[in-house]
């Protein structure tokens, strides 16, 4: 159970924050130029890994809107995809600031009907000590 949530908590930070993870340690970043998609401009950045996270084989590009400068979508093709598989792309919606760093709430798969909405959204500045101490023991039975 340890595992499957620590895999868990992995994916799903990066759903939130892969914009703020582009420079960690192992990412390969390389630009791909410009392109322009449904009327948008976007810099294309290639992203992949150097023996790094759960699935070193994945393979990501990121859109960053040339206007904007956020990431107006991604697209992946994940460890083990089959050849000649197309990339999975989705779009980032609706940035908005949370106390005090950009997040966007919204993915929408391209090309299919799939949405992902993260809702209550919060970001603390400031923790209370509290947060930080170790939890009771568990009694197990």
């Amino acid at each position: 159970l340890l595992e499957l949530a620590y895999g868990t908590w992995v994916n799903d930070t990066y759903w939130l924050l892969m914009p703020y993870k582009l420079r960690d340690p192992g990412v390969q970043l390389v630009y791909e130029g410009r392109e322009t998609i449904e009327g948008r401009t976007y810099d294309k950045l290639a992203l992949s890994f150097e023996k790094v996270g759960l699935t070193p084989g994945d393979h990501y590009w990121v859109y960053v809107d040339a206007e904007t400068h956020l990431v107006g979508r991604w697209a992946y093709l994940l460890e083990g995809s089959g050849d000649g598989q197309a990339p999975t792309a989705w779009t980032w919606e609706g940035w908005k600031s949370y106390g005090g760093i950009q997040l966007a709430p919204m993915r929408r798969m391209v090309g299919g009907d799939r949405t992902l909405e993260l809702t209550d959204l919060r970001v603390d500045r400031e923790l209370p000590d509290a947060a930080f101490t170790s939890p009771a023991p568990i009694a197990w039975p």
